[in-house]
């Protein structure tokens, strides 16, 4: 029997994972921020991570990637703001895909290394550990 995708909840706020046969990771997941001071940009760490839609307060924005980082201009306005991403990434290391490609039915398992740290290569995040 061929296998599907498989949908994970993660414990940040409102993600939604699915691990896919390709090995590949197709998300969304959603931020709200709290913008105290005038500012021009906001970077979201995402390592070689394709944001496929992007939403700032519900509006479709467009994005700016590095490789390493996802950024958008900021609000205009201080206050409380929501965005709001679907993603596909790839990612060569902090996850690890194990049983996926055996015959084994009900082994499959996924490994994570290094969060709090390395978690941008498979979940838009912020890794700076001092980033607050």
């Amino acid at each position: 029997m061929p296998r599907t995708g498989m949908w994970i909840l993660l414990g940040f706020p409102q993600p939604l994972v699915q691990i896919t046969l390709a090995m590949e990771i197709q998300g969304k997941v959603r931020y709200t921020f709290l913008q105290h001071s005038e500012t021009d940009s906001i970077f979201i760490d995402g390592v070689n991570i394709n944001i496929i839609e992007f939403r700032l307060n519900g509006r479709k924005r467009q994005v700016f990637n590095n490789g390493k980082k996802n950024g958008f201009r900021a609000p205009k306005k201080n206050g409380e703001h929501h965005v709001e991403l679907d993603y596909v990434a790839q990612p060569v290391q902090a996850l690890y895909f194990v049983g996926f490609n055996d015959a084994i039915s009900g082994n499959e398992q996924i490994w994570t290394q290094g969060q709090g740290k390395y978690t941008s290569h498979w979940l838009p995040s912020f890794d700076d550990m001092n980033e607050k």
